[in-house]
């Protein structure tokens, strides 16, 4: 069940041209309450990496259709 679920969040990423690991970076900083995320990693190429997926453009409707589908919530 959690790798079908794992597998159905990429492909809708990818049909909005989003990687799942964008994706999940930001998730987070859509509630209101939260202010930052803190990601580890452990080489500075790492670091480089997730800063360029949190500043990354994610459509709203990628999110309305993850939250449609019941993967995350609304």
């Amino acid at each position: 069940a959690l790798l079908e679920r794992a597998r159905r969040l990429a492909d809708i990423c990818g049909r909005f041209g989003v990687e799942l690991p964008t994706a999940a970076l930001q998730f987070g900083l859509r509630h209101p309450a939260v202010v930052n995320v803190t990601v580890g990693a452990t080489a500075p190429a790492q670091m480089r990496d997730n800063a360029a997926r949190m500043a990354a453009e994610i459509p709203e409707e990628l999110w309305t259709e993850l939250s449609d589908q019941g993967l995350i919530p609304s």
